[in-house]
C-alpha cells in the first residue's frame, strides 16, 4: 500500500516449480544473447496469507478474485526490488516483461477457499529478462550460483479493499472494518492503512474481497520475499549450444572506474579516486554507519587520488568521471 493510494500493495507470491519443457507457456520461447526467460508461480490464494511485507502488513486473496484478475498481469513490467519512481525510488530498475500467464480452470462447484495451503492455486508466469538491462547479469549469476537466490513479489492495486478476519474467514469492506474492528484498522499519513491484531487474531488485507478484482501491475525480483517458501526454480539463459550468455552489457560500476564526490574537508579530502572493488552483498561500515549492500545499492571501495588510502562509500554518493 501507499499513502497516496491505500489499496496499493507489494507482497511476495508463493512457492515456484520448474515448468515442463512442453508447457504451453514456454512454446517458441528461446533464450539468446540478448534475452533470458524465467518461470515462476505467484499469488498463492487463501488460505495462504503472505506477510508481513515491508510495511508490516499481511495479505490474502480469494481464488475467485485471482481467477477474475490474473490476465491483467500479462505484458506487465518486471523490476529489481520494486525500484520504480512511482513507488518513490530514485530511478526505475525495469528488467523485463511478463509474456505468459495461466491459472487453473474453475472447479465444477466454482472457486472456494481450499481446506489447506498446499491445495491453494497460484498464477503460473513466464517472463522475459533483458540481459542488456542493468543488474540482470548479477541477478542471473547470483541466483544460478546460489550466492544470492531470488524470488518474486507482486505489485497490484485493487479498487475493492477488504479486511479478512481469519477467525471466520469473513471479508469486511475497508470502510466498515474501521468500526467493526475498533482500534485494529487504522490510517496515518506516515504508515498508510494498517490492520493489526483484533481479539488475538491477526487481521489481513484481502484485495477484491470474495469475488471482485485486483489489477496486477508488475513483479519485483527480490531476495527478501514476504512469503518464505517463494523461490525461483528455473532461469533459461543459455543458447541451444549450451554457451552461457548471462549478459553482454557492462556493469554500471566496475573496478578501474574513476569517480568523484563532494569533499568533506577541503584540502584534506581529494574528492576523487579510483574504484578498486564493487560490493553487492553483506553489511559494511561506511563512515561508522552499518550499511547493507545489494545489486541495486552497491558499496564501492575507492583508492583516494594522491593518497595511500582506501575508503568505502555508497555508490549513490559518487559520480563517474568521463574517460
Amino acid at each position: 500500500m501507499s499513502k497516496k493510494d491505500p489499496t496499493k500493495f507489494n507482497v511476495a507470491g508463493g512457492g515456484l516449480r520448474v515448468i515442463a519443457a512442453g508447457d504451453p507457456l514456454w512454446q517458441n520461447l528461446k533464450p539468446d544473447d540478448a534475452k533470458a526467460y524465467v518461470g515462476f508461480r505467484i499469488c498463492k490464494s487463501l488460505p495462504a496469507i503472505a506477510g508481513p511485507e515491508s510495511h508490516g502488513r499481511y495479505f490474502g486473496t480469494h481464488p475467485q478474485v485471482i481467477a477474475n484478475s490474473y490476465k491483467s498481469l500479462l505484458h506487465q513490467q518486471t523490476n529489481l526490488e520494486h525500484l520504480l519512481k512511482v513507488h518513490g525510488a530514485r530511478r526505475d530498475r525495469i528488467v523485463g516483461t511478463v509474456v505468459g500467464v495461466a491459472f487453473p480452470e474453475k472447479p465444477g462447484r466454482g472457486w472456494e477457499i481450499p481446506e489447506s495451503v498446499e491445495a491453494a492455486p497460484m498464477i503460473e508466469v513466464v517472463a522475459v529478462l533483458h540481459k542488456f538491462a542493468e543488474g540482470v547479469d548479477r541477478l542471473i549469476g547470483g541466483h544460478q550460483s546460489s550466492k544470492k537466490p531470488q524470488s518474486v513479489s507482486i505489485e497490484a492495486w485493487s479498487p475493492h479493499p477488504y479486511i479478512l478476519d481469519p477467525g471466520d474467514m469473513e471479508f469486511v469492506a475497508l470502510a466498515e472494518a474501521v468500526d467493526r474492528f475498533e482500534g485494529a484498522v487504522t490510517y496515518t499519513e506516515e504508515r498508510g492503512w494498517q490492520a493489526g491484531m483484533f481479539e488475538g487474531r491477526q487481521l489481513a488485507f484481502a484485495p477484491g474481497g470474495a469475488d471482485k478484482t485486483v489489477n496486477y501491475e508488475g513483479v519485483g525480483y527480490t531476495g527478501t520475499p514476504a512469503e518464505k517458501p517463494a523461490h525461483i526454480t528455473e532461469i533459461r539463459a543459455e543458447l541451444e549450444d549450451g554457451v552461457r550468455l548471462a549478459a553482454t552489457a557492462g556493469a554500471e560500476w566496475e573496478p578501474g572506474m574513476d569517480v568523484s564526490w563532494t569533499p568533506v574537508l577541503w584540502g584534506r579530502d581529494a574528492g576523487r579516486g579510483t574504484v578498486v572493488e564493487v560490493i553487492t552483498e553483506g553489511e559494511h561500515r561506511v563512515g561508522g554507519i552499518l550499511q547493507k549492500a545489494d545489486a541495486a545499492h552497491p558499496l564501492l571501495t575507492v583508492k583516494v587520488a594522491g593518497k595511500n588510502l582506501k575508503v568505502t562509500r555508497s555508490a549513490a554518493t559518487l559520480k563517474k568521471i568521463p574517460e
